[in-house]
């Protein structure tokens, strides 16, 4: 039986926060309250009662889950005075020591949890990481949140403000969708932009799983480049060629 169950009345409900191309299961979805080992030992429930809950999925090793742990420690201080409950979720293939190294790093004081299995990751259908999930009073998914190099910090206390009542949906946007000047990959021709042309130019000559390998490669840098979803939504069936021998 599968642990997150669909209710599309509370997906439409939950519109006004956007959920990006990083999972199957939609907002709205119940998550199943359950029991997982924690880092520091014995267990510990997933989702805490009358909080709203932020799940962090990391990986050790990983530059990008080094980062987001520095910033969750950022937000552990914002949100201290907050009904919050941040809990970080870490594969059960992970060595524990590696884990704990991690965690001294980046001085995180919230509790970690270890997905045996990978059950929950598996059972949110997540495609990547690290990837922050919020989750409502009433266990349901309130937002999926990839990872970003500038602002994570903020825009996890934006979502939580809108959630709480204490920031309205334009002041959300901003936080969202600031000026695309912000965005470092897209000054200059960063990473991301330079694929997204070659995603272009792929896509010009009809070379669909090039061009969606280009414009995925492009949203690993900047998950939210609106050029790079654009592409792949204009070669729908380029996932599903083979690529061409080299």
């Amino acid at each position: 039986m599968r642990t997150v169950l669909r209710h599309a009345a509370l997906a439409a409900a939950l519109l006004v926060l956007p959920v990006f191309g990083t999972a199957h299961v939609d907002a709205g979805e119940l998550v199943e309250n359950r029991e997982l080992p924690a880092v520091g030992g014995g267990k510990a429930p997933l989702l805490a009662r009358d909080r709203l809950n932020v799940l962090v999925f990391f990986r050790v090793g990983q530059d990008r889950s080094l980062d987001t742990l520095q910033r969750l420690a950022e937000c552990e201080v914002a949100l201290a005075q907050k009904p919050v409950r941040l809990v970080g979720v870490v594969s059960g293939s992970a060595p524990l020591v590696e884990v704990k190294a991690l965690l001294a790093e980046t001085g995180v004081r919230s509790p970690v949890l270890v997905d045996e299995g990978d059950q929950l990751y598996g059972a949110l259908e997540l495609r990547q990481h690290p990837m922050i999930v919020i989750v409502d009073r009433k266990d349901r998914i309130a937002a999926f949140e990839p990872y970003v190099r500038l602002r994570y910090c903020e825009i996890v206390r934006a979502r939580i403000g809108f959630l709480l009542g204490e920031v309205k949906q334009a002041e959300l946007d901003r936080v969202l969708r600031p000026p695309k000047a912000e965005f470092p990959n897209e000054v200059g021709g960063g990473p991301a932009v330079r694929f997204v042309r070659l995603g272009d130019k792929e896509l010009s000559k009809g070379n669909c799983a090039l061009a969606v390998r280009a414009f995925d490669k492009a949203l690993e840098h900047d998950p939210r480049n609106a050029e790079a979803l654009a592409g792949k939504a204009r070669c729908p069936e380029g996932a599903k060629k083979p690529l061409p021998a080299r």
